[in-house]
């Protein structure tokens, strides 16, 4: 008995009978089979150059694999450097922006936080060498205010210069050879030269424990060293007491250099989970904030030339009635009411890099032609990107409803990671199915 269909090949190029699955009459049946014929005559060709079509399955799990775990390392050694920062400072921004649109406010950083070191922040942003940064004026009184980025590449300078202080004095306890000591005066230098060392260590850090009783008894011994060299009038006497008093000198080195690792380890941890531009988000400003805006905004027209009359007037009348309200809410409350805001900080992890790194990996170890795979890539990304925003925007709203805590994380750690996860998986068989197959995602009914 001989099949009547002849085989024909899946979208990894291995062909298969299609005896049990005959091709069933659909009312454009000759409409889709011509749009179906690029995709298989394109796996039918790779199956006749490939050979062994039954392993191109597992073709494709490797190079996934290898891509994968190559993108997610470069992204683990991208953290905190400059390229990761500017990335999730576009995050921030168009996270702000979408909150500006939901609520009464979303902006990115506070420039209010840094008014009096305006032109020393710009100033040190220069000379390290940052983009972006506006010339200070000569007139020191007419400084504008930081933009959100110069607060953000401050707050990364800050990181940066406390961690190269922090390895820079690891360095400095780290143990040195013991030079060659042939008189009691210059094992005396030495261990001299080691407090002196320490008590800058401790200066420049906080002392681990028993360190600086460590440093005070040392001091003791050696200004009661003369004394007990005359009693008793040997100075190979006291030689073991200088040994005793370096050695414990090096156990406290090595105490401080142990507790300046742990904090370098501790501000790694700190720039992958906490460092990244704040985002403020208001959905319900307070008397007290909206009464500020309203303020701010009736400068900002007085300062413009042609000001509209009208709009100046209600601006005044808005001010007037919320210094009444303020003032009703101080006698009712005895201070400013709460707000509905929220605050939260984009760091690595809210980039959502590693999905979108599986979504590339999956698409570009797919096999097939690589204008599809190039399409995948440049039509996906941009989706995923906008998703992730509009996730982050999401969870800032939740936020401003249930504060940080337990709630906020269930939908921040599981609700939200999930979903986004489907759609990721969704976007890729979409990709398959419509671009790779050529087939509409989702077909008419057979007309029978």
């Amino acid at each position: 008995m001989t099949n009547e269909y002849p085989p024909s090949p899946d979208i990894f190029g291995n062909t298969h009978s299609s005896q049990d699955n005959p091709p069933t009459e659909t009312s454009a049946g000759e409409e889709q089979e011509n749009v179906a014929s690029e995709s298989t005559a394109e796996t039918s060709e790779a199956a006749s150059k490939g050979g062994g079509g039954r392993w191109r399955p597992f073709g494709f799990v490797i190079t996934f694999l290898v891509i994968a775990v190559t993108l997610l390392l470069a992204h683990h050694y991208s953290l905190s450097r400059d390229p990761m920062n500017w990335y999730l400072y576009q995050v921030a921004r168009d996270t702000a922006s979408v909150l500006d649109v939901i609520g009464a406010q979303g902006a990115l950083e506070n420039p209010t936080a840094y008014t009096d070191r305006r032109r020393e922040i710009r100033e040190a942003l220069r000379e390290a060498g940052v983009r972006g940064v506006l010339e200070s004026p000569e007139d020191a009184g007419e400084e504008p205010e930081l933009t959100p980025w110069e607060i953000w590449q401050h707050r990364v300078f800050e990181f940066r210069e406390e961690r190269r202080q922090l390895e820079a004095l690891r360095d400095e306890l780290e143990p040195s050879p013991r030079p060659t000591m042939d008189t009691l005066e210059q094992h005396r230098a030495h261990i001299e030269e080691i407090i002196e060392s320490l008590e800058i260590a401790v200066l420049r850090h906080d002392p681990a424990p028993g360190v600086e009783d460590t440093l005070a008894d040392a001091r003791e011994i050696l200004e009661e060293l003369d004394g007990a060299l005359a009693a008793v009038g040997d100075e190979s006497a006291v030689v073991p007491l200088l040994y005793e008093v370096e050695e414990g000198l090096e156990q406290a080195r090595a105490a401080q250099r142990r507790s300046v690792e742990r904090e370098l380890a501790e501000t790694k941890v700190e720039g992958a989970t906490r460092l990244g531009p704040r985002v403020h988000y208001v959905r319900e400003p307070s008397t007290w904030r909206a009464l500020r805006w309203a303020q701010e905004d009736l400068a900002a027209l007085e300062a413009r030339e042609g000001a509209d009359p009208e709009e100046k007037a209600a601006l005044e009348e808005r001010i007037a009635e919320l210094e009444a309200q303020r003032e009703a809410e101080r006698e009712a409350g005895g201070g400013r009411l709460p707000e509905a805001m929220f605050i939260f900080v984009v760091i690595p992890d809210c980039g959502a890099i590693p999905t979108m790194v599986i979504y590339l990996a999956a698409v570009v170890a797919f096999p097939t032609r690589w204008w599809k795979r190039l399409a995948g890539v440049l039509t996906g990304l941009p989706i995923l990107y906008g998703v992730n925003v509009i996730r982050l925007a999401c969870l800032g709203v939740i936020g401003s409803y249930t504060g940080p805590g337990e709630q906020f994380d269930f939908y921040h750690e599981y609700v939200w990671q999930g979903l986004y996860i489907l759609f990721v998986v969704a976007l890729w068989l979409i990709w398959m199915e419509v671009v790779v197959k050529g087939r509409r995602p989702w077909p008419k009914k057979n007309a029978r």
